[in-house]
């Protein structure tokens, strides 16, 4: 493909993706320990019990030793 073909279809992709997000229907990854719920935007918790433990496990450990490398 020359580099002109490839510069249309970045453009095209890119406004593809502009498109969603003026819609609001552009998603993205979610840190982890939140998952996307059943209604448009709604982000809830993880549903698993042990994620959500170590998640407050890390939190928990950086209040106490004060440093990421520490935790």
């Amino acid at each position: 493909m020359s580099e002109a073909e490839l510069h249309v279809l970045r453009a095209r992709l890119l406004g593809g993706i502009r498109n969603k997000a003026a819609r609001g229907e552009l998603r993205r990854n979610l840190p982890v320990g939140f998952v996307w719920g059943e209604q448009d935007g709604e982000v809830c918790l993880h549903p698993d019990e042990s994620v959500r433990a170590a998640i407050q496990t890390v939190f928990t450990r950086f209040a106490e030793l004060g440093s990421v490398r520490r935790v």
